[in-house]
């Protein structure tokens, strides 16, 4: 029972700072049980590949939260900075689409600016976007589908 309370309170940090709304929680959440199941297979060697398979769960941790969290919020950083150093403060209006994916459509102040230079900039924003974006995106698969190869080798 005490054991059983233990568990429960070793999640109690990360349930306090949980949103329904945000799925970085739930990314939150895997590599913190990631984390304890590789101390967890180290300690009590499951089966023979133990090491291996806590190594790996070791690495899909570190990698979520470098490549889905850290590298989501230095994309966001990385973007705002070189789009504002190089045309001013924007404006970013996201419309939901169909999907998990929302639009983001990036304007920028218009004062003094021409109708063709307004055009080529937010051409130029919106491509840039789309790539970091993209990016991202693949970097991101590349790691789920790691995850989807090996979560089973992990057990069995």
């Amino acid at each position: 029972m005490i054991k059983r309370i233990k568990h429960i309170c070793s999640y109690l940090p990360l349930l306090w700072k949980d949103e329904d709304q945000d799925s970085s929680y739930l990314l939150e959440l895997m590599i913190f049980k990631l984390n304890k199941m590789a101390k967890y297979f180290r300690k009590h060697g499951v089966h023979a590949g133990t090491e291996g398979c806590a190594k790996e769960m070791e690495f899909v941790a570190r990698e979520l939260r470098r490549v889905v969290l850290e590298d989501s919020e230095s994309f966001w950083k990385k973007l705002s900075k070189h789009l504002d150093d190089t045309w001013g403060e924007i404006e970013m209006k996201f419309t939901q689409s169909v999907g998990p994916v929302s639009r983001v459509t990036i304007s920028r102040p218009t004062e003094g600016v021409s109708a063709w230079k307004r055009k080529q900039r937010n051409w130029v924003d919106q491509e840039l976007f789309e790539t970091l974006r993209a990016e991202h995106y693949r970097r991101r698969d590349r790691l789920f589908r790691f995850i989807e190869l090996n979560i089973s080798g992990w057990w069995d």
